[in-house]
């Protein structure tokens, strides 16, 4: 096993390794992307097709991609007809390269697009109004009408520095290969005539299905985490 100082698990090592996407990087170093089946498009941009089934204690479970990230961003175009327009022109654009260059599949890229609602009261109000899904069930407790997407809320227990986030749109990245993922990164990042990226999150998942070591486990392991061997063979994820 590669064995890792705490300090290279952290930042992904120095040099080379922190310029590539930090512990990001050592994700490749650690696990093989799986082989993956030849895929159709599907209509729905949310279905990723292609993700292999597996059976884990009588459960059939999806293997998810290795790599994922959540872009988050505002418009910066005005609220006229026209600017709207060229804006979604340039979007299709941007997404279309991604599309005629990679598959949408875990070996390709997943690319999944979703609107706030920053972004539909301020371009289309009206048809906003007419057409976003209302709950039916809270409708009827609350006797009035209630939205199904509704504005994040402060709770209780929320620190008083809590800043609510009012994102026009975000970009859900899903692949295999972190090059894939950075590329939908950077299409949306080239789009800065009509978009300001706001946040970008990224994640990855790797369990140890059919037998073999988690990619957490390995990875935790191969720095000499504390506890790292009481990590459950198949963990998917780092929680803490």
């Amino acid at each position: 096993m590669t064995r890792l100082t705490r300090r290279q698990f952290v930042v992904g090592g120095a040099g080379v390794l922190a310029a590539a996407g930090g512990i990001y990087e050592l994700v490749d170093r650690f696990a093989r992307a799986p082989t993956r089946q030849a895929v159709r498009r599907l209509p729905e941009q949310h279905v990723l097709p292609g993700l292999r089934v597996v059976t884990d204690n009588h459960v059939e479970v999806l293997v998810p991609p290795l790599h994922n990230a959540v872009l988050t961003g505002r418009l910066t175009v005005g609220e006229s007809g026209k600017g709207v327009r060229s804006a979604q022109d340039e979007l299709e654009s941007a997404l279309a390269g991604l599309e005629e260059g990679l598959d949408h599949s875990p070996a390709g890229l997943g690319v999944t697009v979703a609107w706030g609602l920053p972004y539909f009261r301020r371009y289309v109000p009206g048809p906003a109004a007419r057409n976003l899904p209302v709950d039916l069930r809270a409708t009827e407790a609350a006797g009035r009408q209630v939205q199904a997407l509704i504005d994040a809320v402060r709770f209780p227990s929320d620190p008083a520095d809590v800043r609510l986030e009012e994102n026009d749109v975000v970009f859900f990245f899903r692949g295999d290969r972190l090059e894939h993922v950075d590329l939908g990164i950077e299409a949306v990042r080239g789009l800065g005539g009509l978009l300001e990226p706001t946040s970008v999150r990224r994640g990855f998942a790797g369990g140890g299905f059919g037998g073999g070591q988690s990619l957490p486990k390995r990875m935790a392991l191969a720095a000499g985490v504390p506890g790292a061997q009481l990590i459950p063979e198949t963990a998917e994820l780092f929680l803490g």
